[in-house]
């Protein structure tokens, strides 16, 4: 499937979003991934952001719940 865009989201969302409190890494060891290229992701204006990768697919079930 092809890559459409690229999102930005926080390290707050993002480590909400893919991890239990319970197994949450710190803020510190995500910027860790994002510099060593584990992550992919950008500091940008001061804050650091991970990426999200969104295909054709994903923005389909985003316009179908939208309009839900």
């Amino acid at each position: 499937m092809m890559t459409i865009r690229k999102r930005k989201m926080s390290i707050d969302q993002y480590l909400e979003r893919e991890f239990t409190p319970e197994a949450r890494p710190t803020q510190k060891t995500v910027i860790n991934w994002i510099k060593s290229g584990k992550l992919d992701g950008v500091k940008f204006v001061g804050k650091w952001y991970v990426y999200e990768t969104l295909t054709e697919a994903d923005l389909m079930v985003e316009r179908v719940l939208r309009s839900a």
